[in-house]
């Protein structure tokens, strides 16, 4: 899990399963494996590039495993950029836990708001062509 935690929190390993993530700067870093950071995602048709101000935690548990929690978080040091609209992370997180000596299995979810708005049609279109995906062959794109 210690080497999927690096992977995950290392900003250029991020456009390996996030292809539109820009950018992301490190606003502070305190003592107890917290980091707030400024994320930057390019920017998807028809909608405008996105924001975040995060707040990450992670955590080691005595079973080995790594809990990975975020959420937005305001913080002035934190500026407003045009041509960006400011998306909300409501909650979200990574679990890695190991499985025998070599695997591990990763759980992501994530509670958010864009920001901005899609029209219901095209919003609906999105998530039809996102079921036709074959969740393996997702997973196989974003190990590439």
């Amino acid at each position: 899990p210690i080497e999927i935690l690096t992977f995950i929190l290392t900003h250029e390993n991020q456009r390996k399963f996030d292809p539109s993530f820009k950018e992301a700067k490190t606003i502070i870093r305190l003592p107890d494996n917290t980091v707030v950071q400024h994320k930057m995602y390019g920017r998807n048709w028809p909608a405008q590039a996105r924001d975040f101000g995060v707040l990450i935690h992670y955590e080691l548990k005595s079973d080995a495993s790594i809990v990975i929690s975020f959420c937005t978080v305001n913080d002035p040091r934190i500026p407003k950029l045009n041509n960006f609209v400011r998306g909300k992370i409501f909650k979200g997180g990574w679990i890695l836990e190991p499985k025998g000596e070599s695997e591990t299995i990763v759980t992501y979810g994530v509670h958010m708001h864009m920001g901005g708005t899609v029209s219901i049609k095209l919003n609906n279109k999105s998530i039809k062509a996102q079921n036709r995906r074959k969740p393996m062959k997702l997973m196989k794109e974003m190990l590439k």
